[in-house]
């Protein structure tokens, strides 16, 4: 039996947030699979992978987490913040400006956009353009970027 919910209208549902920020670690986690066993990152596979799992853990304890009745926007939000660092990793084990990785960036900011306030989203989204800019500080020979 599906356990019945109560909500008050206008409360944002951190239920679907829960369960949809999971559920975009997990596709996170498999297209970054994929593309380090495919070789499309020149380097960085080992990382690749253990950040992937990583991000599994992180799925999983979202999931625990919610179903706990542990759950928070506050607490989604260091997960999205948390998924931001771990793209950063990621980008950064795995090539810097030659990485395949920087679009999932977005998978953060979708989240965020979906279930935060405006000031957490333009936070959130300031981090991510000054992590986007990172590698190129650090490798600005390379204009494929």
């Amino acid at each position: 039996m599906a356990q019945e919910r109560a909500h008050a209208p206008g409360v944002l549902d951190t239920w679907f947030a829960s369960y949809s920020g999971a559920g975009l670690l997990v596709a996170g986690a498999a297209i970054d699979v994929g593309l380090a066993l495919s070789g499309a990152a020149e380097h960085g596979r080992t990382p690749a992978l253990v950040i992937a799992g990583v991000a599994l853990l992180g799925g999983a304890a979202m999931v625990a987490l919610e179903r706990a009745g542990r759950t928070s926007l506050q607490l989604l939000y260091l997960f999205n913040l948390a998924s931001v660092v771990l793209v950063a990793a990621l980008v950064a084990f795995t090539g810097g400006t030659s990485s395949p990785y920087p679009g999932f960036y977005l998978f953060a900011i979708v989240h965020t956009a979906g279930f935060q306030p405006w000031r957490r989203v333009a936070t959130l989204v300031v981090l991510v353009i000054l992590l986007l800019l990172a590698p190129a500080l650090y490798d600005p020979g390379n204009a494929t970027f």
